[in-house]
């Protein structure tokens, strides 16, 4: 069993509506616990029985050991480098995929040219293309067609291309950086920890793929342009201009131009990768604001504060309220570049917007009422604000030193409450004291008493109302009853 095969960007650039559900296929089998049914996938998909049974029978044509028949109808996965072998494949056979590619490689073909390499017909080329022109939209890009090329700013190209090789990562290992860049990349990591403030506290992996864009884009002869107004002050650089400029020459090679404006922008870009990839920690994040602009972080701080007053919860230390007010600073410097830089992957937003919607709810009000220029023109909010959500979780669960009482109120008959104690045990966690009632009935009066802040009952009570978070799960509580629970421990 294993989890999505797949992420949400990926399967966007399969246009072809049958790859696409031949993937969505093999993701149904392969994270099933057991051998699923062609009908069960069908009900999933909302798509017919006799066209998923085709479907199984191209991808057995295509590598035959991947599923295991148990009979007509019944599917099972169990090889996973199989599966990674199949989605690369039919990754690689996606036009978009080979033209991205192409493109980043300086490699241009007009609509004749690729459709004859692809062995599609024109009309078809069109089709995905337009595609294609809706996906570049949302990084502020346009589509060329003669010969088919990005058009946009270098800085939204640059992000473009370091989010398709990054988020294909995981689909193919000829979508990754080659050895040469690889080593590039070691070499350049360890200069940056030994010359500059950093140690820990740069993402490693992001780094790698940001280094592949750069060095491919000078090659191309392709450089920034950062406008006067975008500068950052040098109280503001991850690094100095001089060790920076070190790491570009000595240590990437890169081929700068003649031109004293094209260099000062491509080093300057390098340090605002540097920006978008830090790894925040209380440390790092207090010891940085306090050598900003006084009254951009003075109200920082407030508009950070306002989320603990809103919630009636204690304030965290100034350190961990610092991590907060550093990634806010950050955002304000690098949306001076792009606000593409505000944004996060799908699954990242969709997840922490289904799990945590109480706490995003409220710093999205926050961020959309707030009254710091800086902040004005925030263009992703969601955006932001998820972030904000991931990290008042990570403050709420590090700081909080007494441990949040969770009350199960289960009714059910002979082993399964002693089921049910067990697997609720190994939900919830070790810094959560856990009582289990069952023997007498539950009223606000025993809330107040024993301080509960979660009640989880499995039956309806029409004669209580309780002073604490409640819910009410089903009479045998299911996956998506377990999700809730983790998740009102997460956010209290």
């Amino acid at each position: 069993m294993r989890g999505l095969l797949m992420n949400h960007f990926c399967l966007r650039l399969i246009p072809d509506k049958k790859v696409h559900r031949q993937i969505l296929l093999i993701e149904q089998v392969a994270k099933a616990r057991y051998a699923i049914t062609l009908d069960e996938i069908a009900d999933t998909l909302n798509t017919s029985l006799r066209t998923l049974k085709r479907d199984v029978q191209e991808i057995e044509s295509m590598e035959e050991k991947l599923i295991i028949r148990h009979s007509a109808s019944m599917l099972e996965i169990d090889d996973n480098e199989l599966v990674d072998f199949v989605l690369a494949e039919l990754a690689e056979k996606s036009p978009l995929f080979a033209i991205t590619k192409s493109i980043f490689e300086g490699r241009y073909l007009n609509i004749d040219e690729w459709a004859d390499e692809l062995f599609i017909s024109t009309s078809t080329l069109y089709r995905y293309l337009n595609h294609f022109k809706e996906i570049l939209a949302d990084f502020h890009l346009k589509l060329q067609l003669s010969p088919v090329a990005i058009e946009g700013r270098e800085v939204d190209i640059r992000y473009f291309f370091h989010y398709f090789f990054y988020s294909t990562d995981d689909v193919s290992q000829n979508f990754r950086p080659d050895k040469r860049v690889f080593n590039l990349f070691e070499e350049s990591f360890q200069y940056i920890m030994e010359h500059s403030e950093l140690e820990g506290h740069v993402s490693h992996r992001s780094v790698l793929y940001w280094i592949m864009v750069i060095t491919k884009r000078l090659e191309l002869r392709q450089y920034i342009q950062i406008s006067d107004d975008v500068q950052l002050k040098q109280q503001e650089l991850p690094m100095t201009y001089k060790s920076i400029e070190k790491l570009a020459v000595e240590v990437l090679g890169l081929v700068l131009s003649s031109d004293a404006d094209v260099n000062r922008n491509e080093m300057l870009f390098l340090d605002f990768i540097l920006l978008d990839n830090y790894v925040y920690t209380e440390q790092f994040s207090s010891g940085i604001v306090n050598m900003e602009n006084v009254t951009l972080i003075e109200n920082l701080f407030a508009m950070v504060r306002e989320y603990f007053v809103r919630n009636g919860l204690e304030e965290p230390d100034e350190a961990s309220l610092s991590i907060f007010v550093f990634f806010l600073r950050n955002i304000i410097l690098l949306s001076r570049l792009s606000p593409l830089f505000q944004k996060n992957f799908f699954e990242v937003n969709a997840s922490i917007k289904k799990n945590h919607g109480n706490i995003f709810e409220v710093w999205y009000d926050i961020l959309r009422e707030n009254a710091v220029p800086e902040l004005q023109h925030i263009a992703h909010i969601d955006d932001v604000s998820v972030n904000l959500t991931m990290f008042t979780l990570y403050v709420n669960n590090k700081n909080n030193g007494k441990k949040k009482h969770i009350l199960f109120s289960f009714d059910g008959k002979k082993a399964y409450l002693n089921y049910l104690q067990i697997f609720a045990a190994n939900i919830v966690g070790s810094n959560t004291k856990m009582t289990f009632l069952s023997n007498q009935r539950v009223t606000n009066d025993y809330i107040k008493e024993f301080d509960v802040d979660i009640l989880v009952k499995n039956y309806k009570e029409r004669y209580e109302h309780f002073d604490c978070v409640t819910y009410t799960c089903s009479r045998q509580p299911n996956a998506t009853d377990w999700d809730k629970v983790s998740q009102l421990v997460f956010d209290i």
